[in-house]
């Protein structure tokens, strides 16, 4: 498969759905409307990849609150594929989408005016979503929704910021589409999926529920503070709690590269949900410290 090349048109019963793309080797995000009514024991979908090879699967978990599906592929790919790395979006970043719906429509750019913000969906799901500016004037940008959302650039390489939704409309007409875009973030699809979430890597490594650590820790310290001190968190425990959990983070990482290195599980998946490991203690240590 080419580089870049790891999205995939969605089929059932000979008829065109939409996009999606790779978001491991197992998974392939989806926009949910793309599906339309399709259930989750409905027929075997088949997934057109970019480099031709044509694989099943079936819908693994919609997310009607978010406008995000999964399909779990069933077999994998021949080829390789090769997913570029998550990364959080920054203001003016230059994006592209490296599908297009036929070949006879452009590819779309443009840059980001709004790296991460709460956004009501048309169907009235809401997501935390990525505000694009197009360059490409096109009106209609039906077929696009579902499709990757990256940024490539030669210092940094290739990344992956987040899956199309939907246009905004022209307020005018609305029967037309401005060149405002809008894309749910990783972030986001990390969120909503319960198959990348801690609690899964947890129970797949056999460490058990995640314990209270912040409430544990501050008991503990407001435990040895004087009597005559009022109680109550101190930046001290704060640390304290923000060094357990990268500790325990760091020894989940770990025990998850060993099973990847026992084949018990996928590279790209760790790779994932890492992300959303990382990014929990950066939100419970912004939450605990601003306390």
């Amino acid at each position: 498969m080419a580089d870049g090349q790891y999205w995939v048109d969605i089929y059932q019963q000979g008829s065109h759905l939409g996009a999606g793309f790779f978001i491991t080797t197992r998974y392939v995000l989806t926009a949910r409307h793309c599906l339309g009514r399709l259930r989750q024991d409905d027929d075997t979908i088949d997934l057109h990849c970019a480099d031709g090879e044509v694989v099943s699967g079936r819908l693994h978990e919609v997310r009607a609150d978010a406008d995000l599906a999964l399909i779990e592929v069933s077999k994998s790919k021949d080829s390789a594929v090769v997913v570029p790395t998550a990364d959080i979006p920054r203001m003016h970043d230059r994006w592209s989408d490296p599908y297009r719906p036929t070949s006879s429509d452009p590819y779309l750019r443009g840059s980001v005016a709004c790296p991460a913000i709460p956004y009501r969906c048309e169907d009235g799901s809401s997501v935390e979503a990525i505000q694009l500016g197009c360059e490409q004037a096109l009106g209609d940008y039906s077929g696009y929704s579902g499709s990757p959302i990256e940024r490539r650039d030669e210092d940094r390489g290739q990344w992956l910021l987040g899956i199309l939704l939907e246009q905004y409309p022209d307020r005018e007409s609305p029967e037309r589409a401005t060149g405002v875009l809008f894309a749910a973030t990783i972030g986001e699809v990390v969120e909503q999926f319960e198959c990348f979430g801690i609690g899964h890597l947890r129970r797949v490594v056999g460490l058990g529920p995640a314990p209270a650590r912040a409430k544990e820790d501050r008991a503990s310290m407001t435990d040895r503070q004087d009597s005559t001190t009022a109680p109550g968190p101190t930046v001290a425990s704060d640390r304290i709690s923000l060094r357990t959990r990268f500790d325990e983070a760091s020894a989940l990482v770990d025990g998850l590269e060993e099973w990847v290195e026992k084949g018990r599980l996928d590279s790209d998946e760790v790779r994932i949900m890492a992300l959303q490991i990382a990014r929990s203690i950066v939100e419970n240590g912004i939450s605990e410290l601003s306390r």
